[in-house]
């Protein structure tokens, strides 16, 4: 009978948990920072042709959204604008901030610097209910025609504490990161023409607690917001690895190339890098491609929904390693193409050779 009324207990306090953590706001749930959000990647941005890519200017595949947002302050979550990322909420009489640009140097609430304390009671990982600073936005822009059958990427260059994100009135997501960069897939939600997006964020959020060092405390978008497209097979993410043995002046070149495939079938293509020796160009105060180093070329096979990570590799002879005095570059240009060889998608970085 002991035993019964002991496993009652332990049930009941165990529901009692769960209904508590369900009722709290997710920015106090340590277990959820991040709903549909997309894994973290380099910061690459698609071009259409390698030219671009190399020239590493405006690609019609990007937009910038940044500017001038419609924007509603109140000191508290609860006292936020009820339904404001419906599609038809009127918020013609809300002011407009910028964006990037932070609130508290706009006027909204203050700036808090501080180092060993924090700004708040310490409670991990609750937040003050009655102190939590809440920003609404909302903006629209549009999506040109060209776009359409493209995988259109909603990217914050960096996020808030937290924030949840709609866009013409549907949810996409939830995400906490400050200073971190954010993306979201919106394709289900967006449309050729005018789009509305609204997001809700906050100053504080439990992943605050982790950020207890010497720096200002500000809140709203420190750096700007993007929209891209990419084709249904892209390349999702790189890294390169550029090691330098200066016993042999050799350069041993490694690439990792991210293939995501959100086709319903089997893809079947390969990527193609081409290293270059750049120079720097005085007159245009500018690096410039001057001399093809290595072009490697690697199948891929991809099933549908499926991402997969393509390893290319080159020992080059006679490389040009990069210093402080002499700061030698290399540009890896990435190409993705269909087994007919028709290019889907195409980016460029600077490589420096170098081991330290």
């Amino acid at each position: 009978m002991r035993n019964i009324v002991l496993s009652i207990i332990l049930l009941c306090t165990t529901v009692a948990i769960t209904v508590a953590q369900d009722s709290l706001p997710y920015w106090e749930q340590p277990e959820v920072y991040a709903i549909n959000k997309l894994p973290a990647r380099a910061s690459l941005l698609p071009y259409p042709t390698a030219e671009e890519a190399l020239e590493r200017g405006d690609s019609k595949w990007v937009i910038d959204i940044s500017g001038a947002w419609r924007f509603h302050w109140t000191a508290t979550p609860a006292e936020a604008p009820e339904g404001f990322e419906a599609l038809g909420y009127d918020d013609s009489a809300w002011p407009t901030i910028p964006v990037p640009g932070n609130w508290e140097v706009e006027g909204y609430g203050y700036p808090i610097y501080t180092n060993v304390n924090y700004p708040y009671p310490k409670n991990p990982p609750f937040i003050p209910h009655d102190d939590n600073p809440t920003g609404c936005y909302r903006h629209s822009f549009t999506i040109p025609d060209d776009w359409s059958g493209r995988r259109i990427i909603l990217h914050f260059e960096s996020g808030l504490a937290a924030m949840h994100v709609w866009l013409n009135g549907h949810e996409v997501g939830y995400s906490e990161g400050t200073k971190t960069a954010v993306e979201f897939d919106i394709t289900p939600y967006a449309k050729a023409g005018s789009n509305t997006l609204a997001i809700k964020g906050y100053r504080w959020a439990d992943g605050s607690y982790l950020e207890d060092q010497d720096f200002w405390r500000l809140s709203g978008f420190d750096r700007g917001v993007k929209l891209y497209s990419v084709d249904k097979v892209r390349i999702a993410d790189m890294f390169v690895v550029a090691d330098y043995d200066h016993t042999s002046y050799r350069g041993h070149y490694k690439a990792t190339v991210s293939v995501d495939n959100s086709l319903d079938s089997e893809f079947r293509g390969f990527v193609e890098i081409t290293i270059i020796k750049n120079k720097y160009n005085y007159k245009q105060q500018a690096l410039t491609s001057d001399k093809q180093v290595a072009r490697i070329s690697q199948s891929v096979r991809l099933g549908a929904h499926t991402t997969q990570d393509v390893d290319i590799s080159r020992t080059l002879n006679g490389v040009a390693p990069w210093s402080h005095e002499d700061p030698n570059l290399y540009t890896t240009l990435v190409m993705l193409k269909d087994s007919k060889g028709n290019l889907l998608e195409c980016s460029a970085c600077n490589t420096g050779f170098r081991r330290v």
